[in-house]
């Protein structure tokens, strides 16, 4: 396929009407070809967001705040503060779920009101919005919780799910009938059935598990496919069954990655083109250069938004 190089350029307008380097922004950006599609100017340094319909929630670690933003209007709701660092934020049925991992407590935050803590554990790493509930990965406690997503007073859905002894979770994703968990020290996927409430089975990478680069980075699963990025620069895809499917290598590096049933992004972790659009066979659709750094990236129905920030 051909490779389109698009330049995303990123100011802000001072006070006085001249423009001035931008501290962050959020910037949509076409499947297809890559084009940016919206942007929106934000003068903090977003870290981390959730796409929630028309809404982009976006955390801020150095700030330690979340903020809302219209994504019709462009309206930038003040953000709200966090009593801990919000390192992941997630989103879904009009709420966002903050994690802290450092102060180990998972926040909710409905609406404009305060956020509140819904459950504090052992070092929540990272989180997703599926079958009406909140499930989040404990890395110390090597377990998964799941939480209802607006209350802890509520009764929980089931005891927290065991992950085995020596395990590393740090990245869940969840597919029409599955949670998936990306294992680092085992270099495997955990396949949870949200029915049984329980590990049904658990696939091997494809990397040698005692292999130096082998260093699992990020997670992402949309219609059939499982995709799992490999920090050197290796994407690794699985059918929902958990059969092996592909190896793409030779990409630049990665540090996040977003999917949808026609194939994925990838934040590259060096060079110039910083976004890569690929189709599900791994062939190149598009490669996007920004001014900023991509901090993070997430789906949005036909695009995608990504958050920008100054280093």
């Amino acid at each position: 396929m051909l490779a389109i190089a698009s330049l995303v350029v990123w100011v802000i307008p001072s006070d006085d009407g001249s423009a001035q380097a931008a501290t962050g922004g959020l910037v949509r950006l076409d499947n297809g070809t890559g084009d940016v599609a919206d942007r929106i100017d934000l003068r903090g340094a977003p870290s981390s967001l959730a796409v929630d319909g028309d809404v982009v929630w976006v955390a801020d670690r150095t700030a330690r705040t979340v903020g809302q933003v219209d994504t019709t209007t462009h309206e930038v709701r003040p953000p709200v503060g966090i009593p801990g660092v919000p390192q992941v934020v997630v989103a879904g049925d009009g709420l966002a779920w903050v994690l802290d991992p450092f102060g180990g407590a998972v926040y909710v935050i409905d609406g404009h009101q305060a956020p509140r803590a819904l459950k504090h554990m052992k070092g929540p790493v990272d989180a997703v919005f599926a079958f009406d509930s909140l499930w989040v990965v404990e890395a110390i406690g090597e377990q998964v919780f799941r939480l209802d997503p607006r209350s802890s007073s509520a009764p929980p859905q089931g005891r927290p799910i065991p992950l085995g002894d020596q395990s590393g979770p740090f990245r869940i994703a969840a597919s029409d009938s599955s949670i998936w968990v990306l294992d680092s020290l085992s270099r495997s996927l955990i396949k949870i059935d949200p029915t049984m409430n329980d590990v049904v089975t658990e696939v091997d990478l494809y990397c040698p598990a005692d292999s130096p680069t082998c260093q699992p980075q990020d997670l992402a699963v949309a219609g059939d496919t499982v995709w799992v990025a490999l920090r050197e620069g290796t994407l690794e895809s699985f059918s929902i069954e958990g059969t092996p499917r592909a190896t793409i290598g030779d990409l630049p590096g990665i540090r996040g990655l977003t999917a949808d049933e026609h194939g994925v992004w990838v934040i590259g972790a060096s060079g110039e083109a910083r976004l890569l659009r690929l189709a599900s066979d791994g062939s190149l659709i598009t490669r996007v250069t920004t001014s900023l750094p991509p901090t993070d990236i997430a789906d949005a129905d036909g695009s995608v938004w990504v958050s920008l920030a100054a280093t």
